[in-house]
């Protein structure tokens, strides 16, 4: 038996990044370090502030924060 059906209406939001070697290093590591199944989950926490985003050197974690931040504003 699977799962029932939800009964709230579903609003799918496609995204879709272009990630640059050696600019973009930062962003994708995390995303590489995140499994494909939790990515979506991931973005919505850090969209509501529930997640921070870690960054492979604390020189970069103001860049991949304004990185991820121009994709919402």
């Amino acid at each position: 038996m699977g799962r029932p059906r939800k009964k709230d209406p579903t609003v799918i939001v496609n995204i879709k990044l272009s990630l640059t070697v050696g600019r973009d290093d930062p962003l994708i590591a995390r995303f590489e370090s995140i499994p494909s199944r939790r990515r979506a989950q991931w973005v919505k926490d850090v969209l509501e502030g529930n997640a921070e985003i870690v960054a492979t050197s604390p020189d970069t974690d103001a860049e991949t924060f304004d990185d991820l931040a121009s994709l919402v504003l």
